[in-house]
């Protein structure tokens, strides 16, 4: 992906049976993680490593397979070395009923680790994939959780719903992109009040980029993703 002007096709479909049939080769390791409403915690590791963690009730989506999907595309990106993608239903500063950033403040050191694989380094992407029906910034939320943001990242949009589509689009607009270059992308499946929308940013340091809006078009099974003018 190069130019802010290419469109992103992402068929989501294609990914959830991608995820699936390279299942195999994926090494899973359950994590032994004690932390208030913390289900599963898993490291995922092909010729990436991803760490992913859920979060309270599942209800009817699917998590496991979404923490799939993210992880194959993980293993396509130019750019991110690996990742760590927090899920669960949430309404803002909280994520399957935990503050986000009491959370990552509390177990920094198990997710700078990934998971006690290597020692502490700087988190280099983290996904949030959560509502934000509240009026937080999740981006927020994990400087301050962290002490910094993490150069790649992606959260829902303050007072919006996310969806495994928007943050997957969300994640994948982000993963070729350069450290070096700020960048900014809300990623939007419609323009209706109330539907997903999720941020992705690239920067060091917390370096922002201008906004760009990002929509859904949907041609039969091909969903893409074009920058609005």
């Amino acid at each position: 992906m190069s130019g802010h002007n290419q469109s992103m096709r992402i068929a989501l479909l294609c990914w959830y049976f991608m995820a699936h049939v390279r299942s195999a080769e994926i090494v899973v390791e359950p994590l032994d993680f004690h932390a208030p409403n913390v289900v599963v915690a898993e490291r995922m590791t092909e010729t990436k490593t991803s760490l992913w963690v859920h979060f309270g009730e599942q209800g009817a989506i699917n998590f496991s397979a979404v923490a799939r999907a993210f992880h194959a595309q993980l293993e396509q990106s130019k750019a991110v070395p690996e990742a760590i993608f927090l899920i669960g239903h949430g309404g803002g500063i909280t994520i399957g009923g935990t503050q986000l950033d009491a959370h990552l403040k509390a177990n920094r050191t198990f997710y700078e680790t990934l998971g006690g694989l290597r020692p502490a380094k700087p988190i280099a992407c983290l996904v949030v994939a959560s509502c934000a029906r509240g009026a937080a910034d999740q981006l927020v939320q994990m400087r301050d959780g962290l002490g910094y943001y993490p150069t790649w990242r992606v959260g829902t949009w303050p007072k919006s719903y996310a969806s495994p589509e928007s943050v997957l689009a969300a994640f994948a607009g982000i993963c070729d992109r350069p450290a070096a270059t700020p960048w900014r992308g809300l990623f939007l499946t419609g323009r209706a009040d109330g539907t997903p929308a999720s941020l992705g940013e690239v920067g060091k340091g917390g370096e922002r980029g201008n906004l760009v809006y990002i929509d859904r078009i949907k041609h039969g099974d091909v969903v893409t993703w074009q920058e609005r003018n």
